[in-house]
């Protein structure tokens, strides 16, 4: 059985929480702000809000469970363990630094930009570097590889490439101190670091645990083995998805609309496939599983992937409205942001989240209500703010009110989630609990071998 880390999975989890109340009580001020016209709102600290967001939250807290996960779902292969808290100290104090940054002036911004910018590449890096492990160590063996695998060897590179692009903004804003970051090199960074790396990572883990949680057919055959008619679709969706990251990447870094918008019907073409074999798909025909340990996630799964393909055909069909001269919105890809963002991603966490903390702390799931709430928040969340297209587009004006309350309604399922995970993760199991059943399974086995 593969190696616990409980001193990795905890420490990434709580750090990401607490970034992640702190971006998102911010991302609703803002957002109340500007609905109620209390004034301008500085495009700093909106940026503030997207990196807290994305390099102080989600990947942080994709980087922990990846620490648990990908052990597990690779041979049982180790991660390089050792730069495992060095990437979560950078991390943490990039996310430290980003919050501080709106607030200082003159010579002493341009030190704090670009300290933030080395942090960011570091803790990208050596997060990268530290889940790579495993993948190098199947390589090396020269043995047949699982899809899965694939998925998650370039959501790494990714997660390299947003790190890199993400330092390279913030280390150019150093020259201006008072400046925003530089629009397409910020845009290039977050959509590698959550469409590249968190939702590749989403769909790996998709591809390898829904099988067991769900009762689907799995992802991926392995590679010894002739792929089968579903393999094919599978790989040649997932070649669309990634596809999509880089083009959508190089589209926002040279400002070049166009190319974003084939990127955006690449996504919907790589997703939708996806989509439709993991969270949406049939469970006839797949193994039989005991849905009693968590009734809550098969709704959750679905819900979550639902959401996905809602904002993949929102953001192609307003790419493709771009691409034909119609007039779309600027508010319809914002809306395709949350509903990927909040929508997919954060409703998956909390899915897989309430399944695995158990498994982790062993103990069951602490406060389960909270988690209960905090998937349905998600999910109004990223709805409501969809609202905010429709407005835009077409009116009425007090549908941007409704898409107003998107914010404190994430802020406030994220605080459940927190207490729900923080309970689970820092109470200690219970004696004789689910917590020493591979001791004594580990045993059982040792003596079963004996007698033989």
């Amino acid at each position: 059985m593969a190696r616990k880390h409980p001193l990795l999975l905890r420490p990434f989890v709580l750090v990401a929480l607490a970034v992640a109340l702190a971006g998102s009580t911010l991302g609703a001020i803002l957002l109340l702000r500007m609905h109620l016209a209390l004034g301008p709102v500085d495009t700093t600290w909106i940026q503030v809000h997207g990196q807290a967001q994305v390099f102080g939250f989600i990947v942080p807290l994709v980087l922990g469970f990846g620490t648990y996960l990908v052990p597990r779902i690779a041979a049982g292969k180790p991660i390089r363990a050792g730069l495992a808290a060095p990437a979560l100290v950078a991390l943490m104090l990039a996310a430290v630094l980003n919050f501080v940054v709106p607030l200082v002036p003159g010579s002493a911004a341009f030190l704090l930009r670009r300290a933030l910018a080395l942090l960011v590449a570091a803790g990208s890096l050596a997060g990268a570097a530290c889940l790579e492990a495993p993948l190098a160590a199947r390589r090396r063996e020269r043995g047949p590889r699982r899809g899965h695998e694939l998925l998650i060897e370039a959501s790494l590179a990714f997660l390299a490439l947003g790190g890199l692009a993400d330092a390279a903004a913030w280390w150019l804003s150093a020259s201006v101190p008072s400046s925003a970051l530089p629009a397409g090199l910020a845009a290039a960074a977050w959509r590698l670091a959550i469409e590249g790396f968190a939702l590749g990572m989403a769909l790996a883990v998709s591809t390898r645990m829904f099988a067991g949680f769900l009762g689907l057919a799995p992802g991926l055959a392995e590679r010894q083995h002739a792929p089968t008619r579903r393999d094919k679709v599978f790989l040649a969706a997932a070649s669309a998805w990634a596809a999509s990251v880089l083009l959508g990447s190089v589209g926002a870094l040279a400002g070049l609309d166009r190319l974003e918008g084939i990127a955006n019907l690449l996504f919907a073409a790589g997703v939708l496939p996806l989509s439709l074999q993991l969270g949406l798909s049939s469970t006839s025909g797949g193994p039989a599983i005991d849905r009693t340990r968590d009734a809550v996630f098969p709704f959750g799964a679905r819900t979550a992937y639902a959401l996905l393909v809602a904002g993949a055909t929102v953001g192609a069909a307003a790419s493709l409205a771009e691409l034909f001269g119609l007039p779309v919105h600027s508010l319809w890809f914002d809306a395709r942001r949350h509903l990927i963002n909040i929508g997919f991603l954060l409703t998956l966490i909390a899915t897989m989240a309430g399944r695995l903390a158990p498994g982790f702390a062993g103990r069951p799931l602490a406060l389960p209500w909270l988690r209960v709430f905090a998937l349905a928040g998600f999910a109004a969340s990223s709805l409501l703010r969809a609202l905010e297209g429709v407005a835009g587009q077409w009116g009425p004006a007090e549908l941007l009110w409704l898409s107003g309350l998107s914010g404190p309604l994430a802020a406030s399922a994220l605080l459940a989630l927190a207490a729900s995970l923080g309970a689970t993760l820092l109470m200690q199991p219970p004696p004789g609990g689910p917590a020493e059943t591979p001791r004594r399974w580990s045993l059982c086995r040792a003596v079963q071998k004996h007698r033989s």
